[in-house]
C-alpha cells in the first residue's frame, strides 16, 4: 500500500472486511490536489463517506475540526472553516476535509515519508498565509509522527511555510518546489531538525539572509531561487559538514550569497544567469567562487556576456 496515493490506500477498505483499516496503519502518505480537480461533492460523495462510515459509533460523521468550530458559530450559522473557504475553489474544499480526516482516523505509526501536493490560489500575502494554515498543520503531524522525509509542493502560487511547524529529531529529507520560506526558517531547521541532511529547493522564495546548518550534507537549489535581500542585502551560506552542493538555473538577489565554512565540501554545480544577478560583475562572481576552492569537482556555467578575471 506504501506505493499508492493515501486515496488510493483509503479505497482498499473496499476490497475485503479484513482489508478495512489497512489503510490506517499505513506508514507513508501522499496526498494531492490534482487528485480531486474537477470534482464536486455531487461525484465525490464516496471520498468523504468512506472517512465517515468509519466510526459510526463514535461519532455523527462530523470531523473533530468540524466539531469544534460548529462550538463557535456566528448567529449566522457559518463557521470559521466556511469563511475561510468562501474563496476556494470546491475541490480544495475536498481535499482538504479529506485529508483532515485522513490524519483524525489513521494510527499514530511512525511515517516513513510524508508527500503533500498542495494549492494556493491568492498571490495576495495575507489571503496565502491564511491558506497555507493547512499545510503547516499537516506537515507538523507528519514530523510529529516522525517521518524521515518530507515533500511538499504547489500549485499557482508559493505556499508559506512557516518555522514552528518544522520540528523533529527524525527529519532527514526536505523537498520543497514553489514555497516562501518564512524568516527564521533556516534557524528553526538547525535547532529543531538536528538529523537533517538533504535539502533540495526548487523555485522559492527566501526570506533569511544567514543561512546555517550544522547536518546538512547536500543542498540543491533548484530552478529559481530567490533571496529577499532587500537595501543591497547579501545573503550568506554556512554549512560545515555539506559534501554536495548544487546552485542551478538562477539565482535572484541583488547580490550573490556568500559561501563560507565549508571544509567538507566536495563536488559542486553552479550555474548562473546575469539576467538573474543585479550585480553580476566579474568581482562578485569570482567572491562567489571563491567559496569553493577546497572542492575536488566543479561543474561551472555561465550564460551570458563573457567575464574576465584577474587572478
Amino acid at each position: 500500500m506504501s506505493y499508492l496515493t493515501s486515496r488510493q490506500a483509503v479505497h482498499t477498505c473496499l476490497v475485503s472486511p479484513q482489508w478495512r483499516y489497512l489503510w490506517r496503519s499505513v506508514p507513508r502518505i501522499n496526498v494531492s490536489i490534482e487528485e480531486f480537480e474537477g470534482q464536486h461533492n455531487s461525484n465525490n460523495h464516496v471520498a468523504i463517506e468512506e472517512f465517515e462510515g468509519e466510526d459510526d459509533d463514535d461519532d455523527d460523521g462530523m470531523s473533530i475540526e468540524e466539531e469544534s468550530q460548529g462550538e463557535d458559530d456566528d448567529d449566522d450559522g457559518m463557521s470559521s472553516e466556511e469563511e475561510e473557504s468562501e474563496g476556494d475553489d470546491e475541490h480544495e474544499v475536498l481535499f482538504k476535509r479529506f485529508v483532515n480526516r485522513l490524519l483524525e482516523l489513521r494510527n499514530p505509526v511512525t511515517l516513513d515519508e510524508f508527500h503533500l501536493r498542495y494549492s494556493v490560489s491568492s498571490n495576495t500575502r495575507n489571503m496565502s498565509l491564511s491558506r497555507s494554515r493547512h499545510a503547516n498543520s499537516w506537515i507538523s503531524y507528519a514530523l510529529q509522527c516522525d517521518a524521515q522525509a518530507v515533500q511538499v509542493s504547489s500549485q499557482y502560487y508559493e505556499v508559506q511555510l512557516l518555522p514552528a511547524a518544522f520540528t523533529s529529531s527524525s527529519l532527514n529529507r526536505l523537498h520543497i518546489d514553489n514555497a516562501t520560506l518564512a524568516p527564521g526558517f533556516f534557524n528553526q531547521l538547525q535547532m529543531g531538525c538536528p538529523a537533517l541532511e538533504y535539502m533540495f529547493l526548487h523555485d522559492c522564495l527566501i526570506m533569511d539572509l544567514e543561512i546555517f546548518s550544522s547536518s546538512l550534507k547536500v543542498l540543491i537549489f533548484s530552478s529559481e531561487i530567490r533571496f529577499a535581500c532587500d537595501h543591497g542585502g547579501q545573503a550568506s551560506i554556512s554549512a560545515p559538514r555539506l559534501i554536495s552542493l548544487s546552485m542551478d538555473y538562477g539565482i535572484s538577489g541583488a547580490r550573490l550569497p556568500i559561501l563560507t565554512n565549508m571544509p567538507s565540501l566536495k563536488t559542486a554545480s553552479v550555474g548562473l544567469c546575469a539576467e538573474d544577478i543585479q550585480a553580476r560583475d566579474a568581482d562578485g562572481i569570482k567572491h562567489f567562487l571563491g567559496g569553493l576552492c577546497d572542492v575536488t569537482t566543479l561543474d561551472f556555467y555561465y550564460w551570458d556576456s563573457k567575464v574576465s578575471f584577474l587572478i
